[in-house]
């Protein structure tokens, strides 16, 4: 897939939440789904730096966006887990799967940090996934 496909999708995805953030949290199945729409805009957000080399060509840049990955796939599992309520929050899963989304959100800002370093990425577009935190 095109980068600027998955630049597309991820710009297309990323309101899901705006449902949850303007009272839609009440709903476990509309919240789940918006998290997981929202999660997969964001990992094709992260496949789009990993193709460019946004991060850099290095060991270190490689690894963040690694790590990023990892993190998003288990947040999107915890959006599905949440929409059909396979299990409840005493579970472990539930658990780990749950922390993986603000875990993401944190190391966002240091993958940002690494894309404004590698300085692989023109003008004011260094800072976009820095200030996508906001």
């Amino acid at each position: 897939m095109d980068t600027r496909v998955l630049g597309a999708i991820a710009m297309i995805c990323a309101p899901a939440m705006l449902g949850f953030l303007l009272g839609g949290g009440d709903n476990a199945l509309s919240t789940g789904i918006a998290s997981m729409v929202f999660v997969a805009g964001w990992i094709c957000s992260n496949v789009g730096m990993e193709r460019m080399r946004a991060t850099g060509t290095g060991t270190w840049g490689r690894t963040a966006l690694l790590i990023q990955l990892v993190g998003l796939v288990l947040a999107f599992i915890f959006g599905f887990i949440e929409a059909t309520a396979l299990l409840d929050g005493n579970n472990i899963v539930f658990a780990v799967t749950d922390l993986a989304w603000p875990l993401s959100m944190l190391w966002m800002l240091v993958v940002g940090v690494t894309v404004i370093r590698a300085k692989r990425l023109s003008g004011w577009q260094r800072f976009v996934p820095v200030l996508c935190l906001f």
